[in-house]
């Protein structure tokens, strides 16, 4: 196995690929629990139109997701004494197992249904029957209905629009067919990693790895999502709607460049930017904390979204009336640069370190936190070198840029 190490958080990785193709990322940790996450390249955020002459729908790799860590998968690995869970973003998919004793049991075990899947059509139709009611609740709720108009008025064609969860309609679009196309081309060993982490020595893990068994490359007939998205003004400025509800919402959103644009100035520095962003401007800044208060508004959500070339922050607020906080939101990210100082990004990267230090410690924290960078071909140990190194004068460049950002909002008036 090669050894990585990026920084002195005392957390070396050893990565190897076998020859199945599948790909291995070993952090040793002394923790009495052992874990394993099988990461897929793919979430959220559909890169696809066909594959295999299908038709790829918004939600398919959520609810394949469902359909391969369900509640028997869940009963069946506690058997092994292991917890099991599954989560996804817009890029990636996991699947986290822990245990106490032999991690490669439950995880071998798990690998197994990856490749030979069980699940039927009519498994199908019992999750979306059994969810409909909370799915209903959930697009009824006044956050998601801000979020989603003003996601509405932001982009004009960006798979980042859609949820991380599939809307209703979205939901009966999709088939076993489609669940068994997606498997054919995401989940098959050269795309798939498996992260492992706990008081194992690096020969035990080279001896047992070899065990893990992924399916083989599939060759998968294909054409790519093709979006043309505008930069450079919001399909939509503000829009208003009513909804029942205990209180106003509004949903602000600011919409990023095109990753590659900003990756051509930036390079790896974006990714860093990212880090701090939010607690830089938002959640940890007093201005911003105190403006909202003098105008009578409540922070109840903060999405910073990322995926394929897309990336925005999505705020939701509890409000009285919508045209004050709509002027102060829209000043205060007219000038971002001067709404921290170094001082300020000292302290926010002291807490992100110590924040470092506390997730590394635990197998499984450290796994979610390695698979939560990798899409973008970061090691978490780099990043967060790369975090603590990173100047004030770099960031306040970024933050001029973000002045000039789209943005866009909408507001959910409570029927009377």
């Amino acid at each position: 196995m090669i050894k990585t190490d990026l920084s002195k958080l005392s957390a070396p990785f050893y990565e190897q690929k076998l020859d199945n193709g599948l790909n291995i990322v070993f952090i040793p940790r002394k923790s009495l629990v052992s874990s394993s996450l099988i990461y897929i390249p793919n979430g959220s955020f559909i890169h696809d139109e066909t594959i295999n002459s299908g038709k790829v729908f918004a939600g398919t790799s959520y609810l394949l997701k469902e359909m391969l860590m369900n509640s028997q998968c869940q009963e069946s690995l506690s058997q092994q004494l292991a917890l099991a869970d599954s989560f996804i973003d817009y890029s990636y998919t996991a699947f986290s197992i822990s245990c106490k004793g032999d991690i490669f049991a439950p995880t071998k075990s798990f690998l197994s249904r990856i490749l030979s899947p069980k699940f039927t059509e009519n498994d199908l139709d019992e999750f979306k029957k059994k969810n409909m009611a909370s799915m209903q609740k959930n697009e009824s709720s006044p956050i998601y209905q801000t979020k989603q108009g003003c996601l509405s008025n932001l982009y004009f064609s960006s798979p980042i629009s859609n949820d991380r969860i599939p809307s209703l309609s979205q939901l009966q679009l999709i088939h076993n067919s489609s669940l068994s196309r997606f498997m054919e081309k995401y989940y098959q060993a050269p795309s798939m990693t498996v992260f492992l982490s706990g008081n194992m020595s690096v020969s035990e893990v080279s001896q047992k790895i070899n065990e893990l068994k992924a399916p083989s490359r599939l060759t998968c007939a294909g054409k790519q999502l093709s979006y043309h998205e505008n930069y450079e003004k919001a399909k939509e400025n503000y829009t208003a709607i009513k909804g029942k509800s205990d209180s106003n919402y509004l949903s602000f959103g600011i919409k990023f460049q095109k990753r590659e644009k900003l990756y051509e100035t930036y390079g790896q520095l974006l990714f860093s930017f990212y880090e701090v962003l939010i607690p830089a401007l938002i959640t940890k800044n007093e201005i911003f904390l105190s403006g909202l208060s003098q105008i009578g508004a409540d922070l109840v959500d903060c999405d910073f979204r990322q995926g394929g070339e897309d990336a925005c922050i999505l705020l939701t607020f509890r409000t009285l009336e919508s045209t004050k906080l709509v002027s102060f939101l829209t000043d205060y990210f007219t000038v971002c640069e001067k709404k921290t100082n170094a001082a300020e990004l000292k302290k926010i990267q002291e807490q992100y370190y110590a924040s470092a230090i506390s997730s590394l410690a635990l197998a499984p924290s450290a796994l979610t936190q390695f698979a939560r960078v990798y899409p973008d071909s970061l090691a978490f140990t780099g990043l967060v070198g790369n975090v603590m190194r990173l100047s004030y004068t770099n960031l306040k460049s970024f933050l001029s840029e973000m002045d000039g950002f789209v943005k866009s909002a909408c507001f959910l008036r409570k029927e009377l």
